[in-house]
């Protein structure tokens, strides 16, 4: 008899720890899924943060892109402009006063589609861009005289990482003044 119950309690005391190691592997199994499913929705997340960040990053490239093409084709609409400053100041010994005194080649450059006008004053070219650039863009084309650029620019349109435009050094200025008004 002494065998027997002995016998039944070890081997309850073996089904109790049976139980428990089983649950005990329950309980790990179970917590290896939790483990499991949090770090796959962390690793989704961070995946679609990185989707995120990389669709700003080339939306923001793109955009910089389309400003330094925009910026460089500005820039070679009034080449023909400057070009007829440069030659009217070598054939008259004096900056002209005005577009009329360029003659009819440079009256077209300012029908350009970037500009709604261009004013000269001593020389210098001020480029009003058309509205759909922003309010009271500009672009200033000033004479240096420096060699090899005799030319630079300054602008109030964003220039980002662009130091230059069309071969011309150019700086990005908040307030730009013609006639005494300033433009922002």
């Amino acid at each position: 008899m002494f065998r027997s119950t002995l016998g039944k309690a070890i081997a309850i005391l073996l089904a109790i720890v049976g139980v428990m190691q089983l649950s005990s592997k329950m309980t790990v199994v179970t917590q290896v899924n939790e483990d499991s499913k949090t770090f796959r929705k962390e690793y989704l997340d961070q995946r679609k943060q990185n989707e995120v960040e990389s669709k700003k990053m080339s939306d923001a490239r793109d955009e910089q892109w389309k400003q330094h093409s925009l910026l460089e084709d500005i820039g070679r609409s009034l080449f023909s402009v400057k070009n007829s400053v440069e030659r009217y100041k070598s054939e008259h010994n004096k900056w002209p006063e005005d577009m009329t005194e360029l003659g009819s080649q440079s009256e077209k450059a300012a029908d350009g589609k970037y500009t709604q006008s261009i004013k000269i004053d001593s020389g210098e070219i001020y480029a009003f861009l058309m509205p759909k650039y922003g309010d009271n863009k500009i672009m200033h084309l000033h004479y240096t005289g420096a060699y090899p650029n005799k030319w630079s620019c300054t602008t109030n349109l964003p220039l980002g990482s662009k130091k230059t435009v069309v071969g011309m050094p150019c700086t990005e200025k908040t307030k730009i003044a013609f006639n005494g008004r300033h433009f922002q």
